[in-house]
């Protein structure tokens, strides 16, 4: 989807949620550069501000939902910050776009940073701490016996076989 198409939806919305509350709709000039341009009828600028606001807090938490969603089918932390759209180079104080995708999503609630889902495997919740530190402390609350972390242990310990191989 384009920038132009993005934003063109979002416009919508807005028009529309300001519909629905009931807000004071004014006729304006249209935004210069944009094909519809001209007069148009749009949502009091404080009504805007107030719904893209919404929009956004919105479209965070659904973001980190579907984060969520990620890592119980298994996406590693470089595979969602690659889907967040992060680059190969994390940025300043990152050390890997893993990271990068993991600082956007954790939370520290006292612990330390983490980010909560839950095993689809064993059932239990996992407090995961992040691609940069042991597995064995990354992926806490995993049932005794869980399979799905016992392959991910598996894939970890076979990365590293491959990385000193080479």
């Amino acid at each position: 989807m384009s920038d132009y198409d993005t934003r063109h939806q979002i416009r919508r919305a807005v028009y529309e949620l300001a519909r629905q509350a009931g807000d004071r709709m004014v006729t304006r000039q249209g935004v210069r550069g944009e094909p519809a341009f001209g007069t148009e009828r749009a949502p009091e600028p404080a009504a805007e501000i107030r719904i893209a606001m919404a929009l956004q807090d919105g479209a965070r938490r659904y973001c980190l939902y579907a984060i969520q969603r990620a890592r119980e089918d298994g996406l590693s932390w470089h595979a969602v910050g690659e889907a967040l759209g992060f680059a190969d180079d994390p940025g300043p104080g990152m050390t890997s776009v893993a990271e990068r995708a993991f600082q956007y999503a954790a939370r520290d609630l006292g612990a330390g940073p983490s980010f909560t889902w839950r095993c689809p495997s064993c059932g239990n919740f996992v407090s995961d701490g992040g691609p940069e530190i042991p597995l064995d402390d990354a992926e806490r609350g995993h049932a005794g016996g869980c399979e799905r972390f016992a392959e991910t242990v598996r894939a970890w310990d076979a990365s590293w076989e491959d990385e000193n191989d080479a």
